[in-house]
């Protein structure tokens, strides 16, 4: 059921991505949205959020781990949460953040979760078949409504090509 467009880089995926979280946010809720996004998210998430009209509720990472703090993460989240962003992995370390868990947090609180995937799209699945214990960071999740991934990076295609994948339409 998986679906998805072809974009011209990481940052309109994310856009993209972010916009259809507001909209779905905003078809059941009136208030400014929020975007809970880890320290280490892609600048790209401010900039949708400022574009966007969202709010950005920064959390903090793990000072050993640097992945997102879960416990933060449920102490934020409100009913004005719209979107979730973690990341496989996180543009500054290369750490993958505990998606599983945001795709529970997800779940019972019936909030978007985004996964930006645009650097590690194209190469954890890789690094899997080669016995590499990569956690589970995609749509085998069921809290996990949007993935982005950039063609351009491990994809191996022409800088300006990235993607964006929703769990259905």
């Amino acid at each position: 059921d998986t679906v998805g467009t072809f974009t011209y880089g990481g940052t309109e995926s994310i856009m993209i991505a972010i916009k259809a979280a507001r909209e779905f946010f905003k078809k059941k809720n009136n208030t400014t949205p929020e975007i809970i996004l880890p320290s280490t998210a892609h600048p790209a998430f401010y900039k949708a959020a400022e574009y966007l009209g969202l709010k950005p509720v920064r959390v903090n990472v793990d000072h050993e781990t640097f992945q997102v703090n879960i416990e933060s993460v449920k102490n934020l989240i409100s009913d004005n949460t719209a979107v979730i962003v973690g990341s496989a992995p996180n543009y500054p370390f290369g750490v993958i953040d505990d998606i599983k868990a945001l795709s529970e947090i997800a779940i019972d609180k019936k909030v978007w979760l985004h996964v930006d995937a645009c650097i590690g799209g194209f190469i954890l699945p890789f690094f899997k078949e080669l016995g590499e214990k990569i956690p589970p960071f995609d749509f085998s999740l069921e809290g996990v409504a949007s993935i982005s991934a950039d063609l351009h990076k491990y994809g191996y295609a022409p800088k300006g090509a990235s993607i964006v994948l929703f769990r259905n339409a």
